[in-house]
């Protein structure tokens, strides 16, 4: 199970559902525990978050730009095979996000999908007709990505772009 990433030294607990809970400190990397007792360690940094209908305010406070930080949401639909080619960059851009901004000792961007086939609100929300989109939620404004070719070498410049 893959939820979201967190700046290191900032220790925080969350309830996202009553059966998951995340929790995170200064000195250990985070762990989820779901309700049957199995816990998936996570990397800081460079997990891709699945975002649906039910978490996704939760997570990326869109609408109000509150804390939750940055967030470059990949909206795509499995059966679209432009989709399928960006899926396959999609993690790539996630560590080499992750590496970019501590390297540079920045906060980190939250990297994310969302399938548009499981999301209709979403899709209309943002006024998504087709797909792949990238949008990148910074500061509670959202910028879409119109920069050509899906590449990491394109999308690294827009995430980290100073709007």
């Amino acid at each position: 199970m893959k939820l979201f990433c967190l700046p290191r030294g900032l220790a925080m607990t969350i309830t996202v559902s009553a059966a998951v809970m995340l929790s995170v400190t200064a000195d250990e990397q985070p762990d989820i525990e779901s309700a049957d007792g199995e816990v998936d360690d996570l990397a800081f940094g460079a997990q891709v978050v699945q975002l649906d209908e039910t978490n996704f305010e939760h997570l990326t406070q869109a609408a109000t730009g509150a804390t939750s930080g940055d967030w470059l949401v990949k909206f795509c639909k499995a059966s679209v095979p432009r989709c399928a080619r960006v899926d396959s960059t999609w993690q790539k851009m996630a560590q080499q996000l992750a590496a970019s901004r501590e390297s540079q000792g920045l906060p980190r961007i939250n990297v994310a999908t969302v399938d548009t086939s499981e999301s209709a609100w979403l899709t209309k929300r943002f006024g998504i007709t087709s797909v792949p989109v990238v949008l990148l939620f910074k500061g509670g404004v959202m910028y879409s990505f119109h920069g050509g070719g899906f590449s990491v070498e394109r999308l690294l410049p827009f995430a980290e772009r100073g709007f």
